[in-house]
């Protein structure tokens, strides 16, 4: 399964199952007029960002967790962070959990 911004993009498995074609009609590719996050940014929704954003400020006001913490939330961060690294080493593989937080590197 791959999914490029909030739609599916490929639903392939080894089994297939008798709902699929349901999955792929309710949450697949989308014609698009514009690009992608990574050519343009405002091709990105806020609705999970903001989801995040209310979900913790819920959390606050109870004094309970949120649904994703500091430390799951990192998790996040740190693929990011190996992408960048694996680019600056020309595409070398980078093991997961990082040893350290890396140094940020321009690009040029």
């Amino acid at each position: 399964m791959i999914v490029r911004d909030d739609r599916l993009a490929v639903w392939e498995f080894r089994k297939g199952r008798s709902n699929d074609k349901q999955i792929i009609q309710k949450y697949g590719v989308r014609e698009r007029t514009g690009g992608t996050g990574a050519a343009d940014p405002a091709a990105i929704s806020f609705r999970e960002h903001q989801k995040n954003f209310e979900d913790a400020v819920r959390a606050l006001k109870r004094g309970v967790s949120p649904l994703i913490d500091g430390p799951e939330g990192r998790k996040s961060v740190e693929i990011i962070l190996a992408i960048y690294r694996s680019a600056l080493t020309g595409g070398k593989p980078v093991k997961l959990p990082l040893k350290r937080t890396p140094v940020r590197k321009p690009f040029r």
